[in-house]
């Protein structure tokens, strides 16, 4: 069985932009297929366990915009230097950090992450989910604080 989440999902190529509905739509059909209680046999049992154990955390990952960024960043193997993340959060503390310029900051970003991994720029891809990263801690700042 692939740990491919994509595959798992059967949502094609691995791709940032996914279709949504399409996701929970075959979600929930591998679910009612490969319920454990639909087995009869002990290792059956065992192996769907094991398959809609992958199955929900593929699930959860590629539900999640930062967390399906995450994923495929790490199967490209694209990491981030120290000087990268230390050039985000010089970038991050620069900005207007009021509840409306955070959310302005996080859309911004999310715009570039986007055309980012359509174009296949993964470095780009990567240092803007890392900024996103650090935006959504200060986010839930400025919400505390109004």
């Amino acid at each position: 069985m692939s740990d491919d989440y994509f595959a798992l999902l059967n949502l094609g190529d691995v791709s940032f932009s996914i279709d949504l509905a399409l996701l929970e739509k075959n979600y929930i059909e591998i679910q009612r297929n490969s319920h454990p209680d639909r087995f009869f046999f002990i290792k059956d049992k065992e192996s769907a366990v094991r398959h809609i154990t992958k199955v929900n955390k593929a699930y959860l990952v590629l539900k999640s915009p930062i967390a399906r960024a995450e994923y495929i960043l790490a199967e490209k193997g694209v990491k981030l230097s120290a000087e990268d993340r230390k050039k985000i959060v010089e970038e991050v503390f620069d900005l207007d950090l009021t509840e409306a310029g955070v959310q302005e900051a996080v859309g911004e970003c999310w715009e570039i992450v986007e055309r980012a991994f359509a174009s296949g720029d993964m470095y780009a891809a990567a240092m803007q989910v890392e900024k996103l990263k650090y935006l959504r801690g200060v986010e839930r700042g400025t919400k505390g604080c109004s």
